[in-house]
């Protein structure tokens, strides 16, 4: 302790910062502004980030919730100043600002709509900032205020006024919360019920620091120290010293012996896929808090252990290795299993472990069944549905099995119109090669076509456009695509898409085709040597290619493409 006798009289430790809970029109609508310093983190959410945090807020109003909280937001305080400084929370700032031009611009009451349009603008003209609430970086403050923040912005067209990465960001959430509202409208909800529970029954946790110093350094002390997501080893103990101490032992080896089959990432995977089955719904809660409680470790650890950790254990095992279905589907059962492996996430295992639990992996329709169950992982996937919407899908499919229904009767295995719209609409996106999946929905392809070129590591295999981004002025790529929107338009269209090995791909550039034609029939891969047999490379070719290739995947999921 200090010996500095002065120690006793000095300030409280929480001088300077004050914590509170606050409404979303609270914190927009009071006599502040926030802005970002240049150096501050840029805007960086995907689609999937959007429509999980639109689409939570929605279900948090339609379950009759009476509150929910969005999350922390840091701020530093400059003493007499109306703008603060955005620490911690610009990516949550950026997207409720977003969100509130949609709802200006939607909502069915003049006065609800001028409630939300004072979110956007401060009440006063002589701002060096601007206008707007949320001054963005200089770099990109013009831009966000034509595409979201100006009167009119929501009207206007979006097309070809992104220019950066973090432009396209903007633009791309500003569809995709417009598409979860137009479904949520479609499907009956109250859009003014929405927005009121947005602005007054939606809360931040909102720190605010007089010195900003301390308070980038609270930020930094925040990102240094975060723990790691839990892993098996960890589980284990926390697990198991929960259970009665007579079972530890005998609960302990068979943990090792369930972690020696699997590894460490399936183990860790399969005690969360354990919580999901436990409940009909979605937690937020931590792993190990849910398993604890909803098993009752306290009272049957070593019942858990070989009642349910053992059975899923062999299950998942045997969807790890394909070792199920009868013989004849086998091939088809591996195939099903990989796509859904190449998704990305493993929340797939759910539906899948309580369907071998209920079903077996001999069952008659297992393998109609894992179809299926493939089909609407991909197409989630493809329609950029976020891990939570993704995971809560798993959990209600899961429960369907539980309740006994047979395949063709799971309402979680069809496939809406809705939904198959906008599986094409991305893979026909002139901006498809910005997608999150474009990889991995390009080897899905490769596949079908007989080939699977492996992952795409940027090394072994990389993505070439054949077209290029940036072709050289005076190539003949300017006689077939003579304006900088005409390539726009085209060069990042699933159709102008192939493989090459990084050494290839550096060599050939911006080529024109004719160069780059030998190079893409001897590289091996098959979407690269389909693509060298066209005679010439124009948009025409591009815009039938991206047809063909969309219709072929759609033709795998046993679906029409939306246009017909």
């Amino acid at each position: 302790m200090p010996e500095d006798a002065s120690w006793g009289t000095r300030q409280p430790p929480t001088t300077g910062l004050h914590v509170a809970y606050q409404t979303v029109e609270e914190l927009f609508g009071t006599d502040y502004a926030f802005y970002l310093p240049w150096f501050q983190r840029a805007y960086a959410w995907g689609e999937e980030h959007a429509h999980r945090f639109l689409a939570d807020v929605a279900r948090a109003y339609l379950d009759g919730r009476p509150r929910y909280v969005l999350g922390d937001i840091v701020l530093a305080q400059h003493a007499g100043e109306r703008r603060q400084t955005i620490v911690d929370g610009q990516q949550r700032c950026f997207t409720l600002t977003i969100l509130f031009a949609l709802l200006r611009a939607r909502a069915p009451d003049p006065a609800l709509a001028a409630r939300v349009a004072r979110l956007i603008s401060v009440p006063w003209d002589d701002d060096p900032f601007g206008s707007y609430r949320l001054a963005p970086q200089p770099s990109i403050a013009a831009f966000f205020a034509e595409a979201v923040q100006a009167e009119n912005a929501i009207a206007a067209s979006v097309d070809d006024i992104a220019a950066s990465e973090v432009e396209g960001n903007i633009i791309q959430n500003r569809i995709r919360l417009g598409q979860v509202l137009d479904e949520f409208e479609a499907e009956g909800g109250d859009l003014a019920g929405l927005i009121e529970f947005l602005l007054s029954r939606c809360l931040v946790v909102l720190h605010v620091v007089e010195d900003e110093d301390e308070a980038w350094e609270m930020l930094r002390t925040k990102k240094a120290t975060g723990l790691a997501f839990h892993d098996a080893a960890r589980l284990k103990v926390t697990l198991i010293e929960a259970m009665p101490s007579g079972e530890r032992e005998a609960a302990s080896l068979l943990w090792d012996q369930c972690l020696s089959d699997l590894g460490n990432d399936d183990m860790s995977d399969l005690i969360v896929h354990l919580r999901d089955l436990a409940g009909r719904q979605r937690s937020s809660q931590p792993v190990e808090k849910d398993i604890l409680t909803r098993y009752r470790l306290d009272k049957r650890g070593l019942d858990f252990i070989c009642r349910d950790l053992l059975p899923a254990a062999r299950n998942l095992l045997a969807l790890k290795t394909a070792d199920l279905g009868l013989e004849q589907e086998r091939p088809e059962i591996r195939r099903a299993i990989r796509y859904m492996e190449w998704t990305g996430n493993t929340h797939w295992c759910v539906p899948a472990l309580r369907w071998l639990e209920r079903r077996g992996p001999d069952d008659a329709e297992t393998g109609e069944f894992l179809r299926l169950l493939s089909r609407k992982m991909c197409l989630l996937r493809v329609c950029a549905v976020d891990a939570v919407e993704y995971r809560r899908r798993c959990i209600a499919l899961a429960t369907e099995i539980a309740d006994g229904r047979a395949v063709a009767d799971m309402g979680e295995l069809h496939v809406p119109r809705q939904t198959r719209q906008r599986a094409y609409n991305n893979l026909t996106s002139r901006t498809f090669y910005d997608k999150r999946y474009c990889r991995a929905l390009l080897r899905y392809l490769s596949d079908l076509l007989g080939e699977d070129p492996s992952a795409i590591d940027g090394d072994g295999v990389t993505v070439e456009h054949v077209l290029p981004r940036k072709p050289r002025k005076s190539s003949r790529w300017s006689k077939d695509f003579p304006t900088a929107n005409d390539i726009k338009s085209h060069a990042n269209c699933l159709g102008n898409l192939v493989f090459l090995s990084y050494v290839d791909n550096q060599a050939l550039a911006n080529q024109d085709y004719e160069f780059k034609r030998n190079a893409l029939r001897g590289s091996g891969f098959r979407l690269s040597v389909d693509a060298a047999d066209e005679p010439a490379w124009t948009p025409e070719v591009i815009n039938r290619r991206t047809t063909q290739l969309a219709g072929l995947v759609f033709s795998h999921w046993g679906l029409a493409t939306a246009r017909r």
